[in-house]
């Protein structure tokens, strides 16, 4: 690691998160010049839920934009982003300038919807209240949403194709749950591993069906589920083991650290669903080139490479729009 790189890392992440966000302004600002793009906001087929901290912008702006270009579902398909806290109102008001009819919801919510479903699960509650591990974006839309239909989106994913699965997810044709794996990860998870979650968890999801976790490199920076299906009685159960659990600490075995929380609670729901399947090769976890998605991780999406290519899918966009169309396939 180089005298810059451990300097880097040394700095608050918040710092670090501001000064990222102004480099990738300065590649993707072609962004803010593109014509107002209203999304839907009733009748909704399905919704995008995003949660969003106030120095990801330019993040969440790219991601939106290349999801609506390249999927054309604007009319169909309405967006709720789940402000973490530091979303200020100017930054609300801009969003919805640039997409009309974007809703939003504020951590921590003090909605009577939330209470009423996080009462009587006291480790969800408690881990909300204390802002462990992105929990607005797992509690969230299963009180707030407003279609069955969840697409679960991070800012950091990029779109640069047609994602045909989500396509057919949204229309039907393919109605199983979806999720990203990290596959460059999975051959070296540790050995151990499959025979805790199988001990463990399986139980959880017993009453709802066989328990096969597929994929442990699971990802969920782009999910497809449905609201009614989720189980916040097996997010409850898990918090209550892992409160407790060695594992919790353990050298690698970060799937059980609070900041992976998030993240095994999805894990764990979709190995309760027989029918959910991972996204292809051609949706891709890390800063390797994509056909169709990155989700850029572990600071990729700051790469020069990556704002390159994100900088190329915004003036796609740009072309299209100066052309009439609102999407490839319009």
């Amino acid at each position: 690691m180089s005298l810059a790189e451990r300097l880097w890392n040394v700095l608050p992440s918040r710092l670090r998160d501001g000064l990222a966000d102004r480099r990738a302004w300065r590649y993707l600002a072609a962004a803010e010049q593109l014509p107002p793009l209203a999304v839907a906001s009733e009748d909704l087929a399905a919704e995008v839920h995003m949660m969003l901290s106030g120095y990801h912008i330019i993040r969440a702006l790219v991601a939106l934009r290349t999801f609506y270009h390249h999927t054309a579902l604007a009319e169909t398909v309405g967006a709720m982003i789940h402000c973490d806290g530091t979303v200020s109102s100017a930054q609300k008001d801009y969003l919805l300038e640039q997409f009309p009819g974007v809703q939003f919801v504020d951590y921590p919510s003090s909605d009577n919807r939330l209470t009423r479903v996080l009462a009587p699960r006291p480790c969800c509650l408690r881990n909300y209240r204390l802002g462990i591990s992105r929990q607005p974006k797992l509690l969230h839309p299963s009180v707030f949403a407003r279609a069955d239909k969840i697409i679960l989106l991070d800012s950091d994913v990029a779109f640069y194709a047609r994602p045909q699965r989500i396509m057919e997810w949204v229309s039907g044709v393919d109605p199983s749950p979806a999720y990203l794996v990290n596959w460059d990860q999975e051959a070296s998870i540790p050995s151990s591993l499959p025979e805790i979650f199988a001990t463990s968890f399986g139980s959880l999801t017993s009453h709802r069906g066989p328990f096969q976790i597929r994929h442990y490199c699971f990802d969920t920076g782009l999910l497809l589920y449905s609201r009614r299906r989720l189980s916040l009685d097996i997010v409850e159960d898990y918090y209550r083991w892992q409160a407790s659990s060695p594992a919790r600490k353990a050298p690698q075995m970060h799937w059980f650290h609070d900041e992976m929380l998030e993240r095994t609670a999805y894990m764990l729901n979709f190995a309760a669903w027989e029918d959910a399947r991972p996204f292809g090769r051609e949706y891709v976890v890390g800063s390797a080139p994509a056909d169709v998605c990155n989700h850029f991780t572990n600071g990729g999406y700051y790469k020069e490479k990556s704002l390159l290519r994100m900088y190329e899918a915004v003036h796609e966009i740009t072309a299209a729009s100066k052309q009439g169309g609102s999407g490839p396939h319009a």
